[in-house]
């Protein structure tokens, strides 16, 4: 456990006052402090990748070709076809497009991260390398 050093003259005040009650309270209080973070931290992040998971109909984020898994994908938003396309393996998908049936594999070679000012003006351009993304519809 690390201790501040505000933390630590607590502590050491108690302990120097031979309020050895107090000390061990504020060091058991400090401990349990550390376990909820750690456990709030976590499902926290598992929380946030349920929610994330795709399921039927969710828009697929990267650009990629697709490794492995057949699905159809609404490709309406780019390109005003009506009718979902069907995706196979090294296909190719596009951000944006949304994965209405079946399960896909994709390769992401590299994303790309835009930040615009208030103004709508590009401000930063930066390639992220990403990786192997599989999507359930």
């Amino acid at each position: 456990m690390k201790l501040t050093a505000f933390q630590s003259c607590e502590i050491g005040v108690s302990v120097l006052r031979k309020d050895y009650d107090t000390a061990g309270s504020v060091i058991f209080l400090l401990g349990i402090g550390e376990i909820l973070e750690g456990w709030t931290h976590k499902k926290s992040v598992d929380d946030l990748a349920r929610s994330m998971s795709l399921h039927m109909e969710n828009v697929i984020p990267f650009d990629g070709t697709v490794m492995e898994g057949e699905a159809l994908v609404n490709q309406a938003s780019l390109t005003g076809e009506s009718l979902p396309v069907r995706k196979t393996i090294e296909g190719y998908v596009y951000a944006g497009t949304i994965l209405e049936e079946g399960e896909l594999t994709i390769c992401v070679k590299e994303v790309d991260t835009i930040v615009f000012d208030k103004t709508g003006t590009l401000t930063k351009a930066q390639p992220i390398v990403a990786d192997v993304i599989s999507f359930n519809g």
